[in-house]
């Protein structure tokens, strides 16, 4: 027993602008803007807010994070080599067991099927 309720709401269309959290979006007109939660908190609206700090501290951010992998550099490529090896190193001891387990499981076959093919020579011979 089916609703109407229950059936699909038909798609509504996607809208093309969808502001961002980092966008202003104007009040209305009709409104006060103490009225908004916005202006309530005391948020300054980016046009009237003062201009954004000069890159300077980005740019130090940078100098430092430079400088660091400089003194870093030689030892942090031996640690990650290191790091490296052994995770190799510990593959390699898993990888090991299972090739050997596979050779002699191919010797074991391929020997299996020498002495079946000799056995029927040897008495196709007899």
């Amino acid at each position: 027993m089916a609703f109407e309720d229950d059936a699909p709401a038909p798609a509504r269309p996607v809208p093309k602008f969808v502001p961002t959290l980092t966008e202003t979006i104007g009040v209305p007109s009709g409104t006060q803007a103490a009225s908004t939660p916005v202006a309530a908190a005391g948020v300054v609206p980016p046009e009237t807010s003062q201009p954004a700090a000069p890159s300077a501290p980005v740019e130090t951010d940078e100098r430092i994070a430079q400088a660091m992998l400089e003194q870093l550099g030689p030892d942090l490529d031996k640690l990650v080599s290191e790091a490296v090896a052994r995770v190799v190193h510990e593959q390699m001891l898993g990888l090991a067991g299972r090739v050997r387990t596979e050779v002699a499981r191919t010797v074991r076959e391929q020997v299996a099927r020498q002495l079946l093919a000799h056995t029927k020579r040897s008495g196709e011979e007899s």
